[in-house]
């Protein structure tokens, strides 16, 4: 979205904003309050609703990120673990006590007749404690995205720079060496090994560039890791 005016121009990513909205209203419709009117049927659609459509806005801001652009699943699903797992827990517990309430309406249950049940407060329990945990880690994973490493793939040369290539030598240098020094090997040899070792270089800050979650999926030891952190 866009607003224009005569000097200006503001660009409003209106994603967040919807998800911050959406985290508070399931705050307060599903942990913070406890509605004694549930047998009309309509709160408890949007009492599902809001989450179900906060779940999809995050999910659509995980489609912006470079990982899933590159079909790094594996790589988000590690980064943001507490979301995957509480979201579709609680998204479970939330549409099973919303049913098993309206089934106890159904039957002409009062408000205070349905805590008399043996399974409601076990239900009940769990959905408030999920709730509370859903309305946290989905806050979490809001702030996460604003991470601008998950929008822009950094390469060697953006995180520490690759060291100065190895020039290759000329006809020029190679018989300034005494013949004692260089042996019989040849200049094309020579070069041949300057060209490996600066491939060596570059793929070693190539890959010292990965994230380490990535480093992770592609099998590489600890020790690699710990020389990453360090």
């Amino acid at each position: 979205f866009e607003f224009r005016c005569a000097l200006i121009m503001i660009k409003v990513d209106w994603v967040p904003i919807f998800v911050f909205v959406g985290v508070i209203a399931d705050m307060m419709l599903n942990t913070l309050l406890e509605p004694l009117v549930d047998n009309a049927g309509i709160i408890s659609c949007v009492q599902i609703g809001v989450p179900l459509i906060g779940t999809v806005l995050l999910y659509l801001m995980f489609m912006r990120t470079y990982l899933l652009k590159t079909g790094k699943f594996t790589i988000v699903v590690q980064r943001f673990r507490p979301f995957f797992v509480v979201c579709p827990m609680y998204l479970s517990m939330l549409a099973i006590a919303k049913s098993y309430r309206l089934y106890l309406f159904a039957y002409n249950n009062t408000y205070e007749s349905i805590w008399s049940r043996p399974l409601y407060p076990v239900v009940w329990v769990l959905y408030k404690v999920l709730g509370a945990a859903h309305d946290f880690v989905s806050l979490w994973t809001l702030f996460q995205m604003g991470d601008p490493d998950l929008y822009v793939v950094r390469t060697a040369q953006q995180d520490q720079g690759p060291p100065p290539w190895l020039n290759k030598i000329n006809a020029q240098q190679y018989r300034s060496v005494p013949l004692v020094l260089r042996g019989e090997t040849p200049l094309e040899a020579l070069n041949a090994a300057v060209d490996v070792v600066n491939q060596l270089a570059a793929t070693k800050y190539q890959i010292m560039s990965l994230e380490v979650a990535a480093m992770r999926s592609m099998g590489m030891g600890e020790d690699v890791v710990e020389r990453k952190r360090a």
